[in-house]
């Protein structure tokens, strides 16, 4: 990372609710902007960057593998976001599109991402 510069983190589960049937699809997990590049290995990104949304969970159920992608986007400078911070409502998190949100805050593509399954547990 360029310790001057600024890097957004998104998580997204294109799965929810229903791998085979995601009537939620492209659920927002997780979003914090404004992490500073200088943000050392032992510090929170949560803590140093702005979380405009909190961590949700795993939402799948027993027996169910959800996707889930995990984005890091360099930022042209700090951004201010007029989406309702906090946990938010399912409303404001499903079919969140991640190239609409790139676009509007000029972030082009990600510079790095990761992917892994998550199963579901009883409940």
């Amino acid at each position: 990372l360029e310790p001057e510069s600024y890097y957004t983190v998104i998580e997204i589960d294109p799965d929810d609710r229903l791998p085979d049937d995601p009537v939620l699809r492209n659920m927002l997990h997780w979003m914090v902007i404004n992490i500073p590049g200088s943000t050392s290995q032992f510090q929170s990104i949560w803590q140093t960057g702005d979380e405009v949304y909190h961590y949700l969970g795993n939402n799948a159920t027993k027996g169910e593998v959800h996707r889930h992608y995990l984005l890091l986007f360099k930022q042209m400078g700090r951004i201010y976001i007029s989406t309702p911070r906090g946990n938010g409502i399912f409303e404001t998190r499903s079919f969140f599109s991640v190239r609409n949100f790139s676009q509007k805050y000029g972030l082009g593509y990600p510079v790095s991402g990761l992917m892994w399954l998550s199963q579901g547990k009883d409940q």
